[in-house]
């Protein structure tokens, strides 16, 4: 029986990567009904108490359900990514996600990919452990074998750079000489991959 049920999980894990790819494919080409489908998608990955959190504050964006959003700690990446999927779907046009932005305007500040930085208002730049976690939501372009990563955002070319440690020699026995060097890679404004420096 465990098989039977292991086998069926892993039958719907690799639709929902099959269904996920399919519109972070759709999300390369800027479609903003695309966007906001992600959007969902990460939202039906949080946690029952996230979800709840999040239907609150949406329905009734008042003060004190901002708050309690606002101070959660260790809002999961999924919500996060909910967020920012979200806010992408305004940017690129979908007036669902306009209106949801125009209420729940919190979502701009805890998106993953933070709004000023989407926009360019910002030159600040996350720190991200492995570039992984740039796949797990929905940039399928991003190589996931990366870490110690940095991603910034240029709004006049509209480039984002994708900052990675390409090597590292340890320090000699006296703990001397330690080196780090790092590399680039570069997507466009949809997080498609580019063959060359802009």
């Amino acid at each position: 029986m465990g098989r039977i049920i292991d086998f069926i999980e892993h039958l719907s894990e690799q639709a929902n990567n099959q269904k996920k790819v399919r519109i972070a494919e759709a999300c390369k080409t800027g479609d903003a009904m695309a966007m906001y489908e992600m959007a969902y998608m990460m939202r039906s990955q949080c946690n029952p108490e996230e979800i709840e959190l999040l239907e609150r504050y949406e329905d009734e964006p008042s003060q004190e359900n901002a708050e309690k959003l606002s101070t959660r700690k260790n809002l999961s990446l999924m919500a996060k990514s909910y967020m920012m999927w979200v806010v992408r779907a305004a940017l690129y046009g979908s007036a669902d996600a306009a209106e949801l932005i125009e209420k729940c305007s919190l979502y701009k500040k805890l998106a993953y990919i933070p709004y000023d930085m989407l926009t360019g208002k910002s030159k600040d730049y996350i720190s991200i452990w492995k570039s992984t976690v740039l796949y797990e939501i929905g940039f399928i372009d991003v190589p996931q074998e990366y870490e110690e990563c940095h991603l910034s955002y240029d709004a006049d070319k509209r480039i984002y750079d994708l900052n990675y440690l390409s090597d590292y020699e340890p320090p000699d026995e006296y703990g001397f000489g330690a080196e780090w060097e790092y590399d680039d890679i570069y997507f466009d404004e949809f997080f498609c991959r580019l063959s060359e420096k802009p």
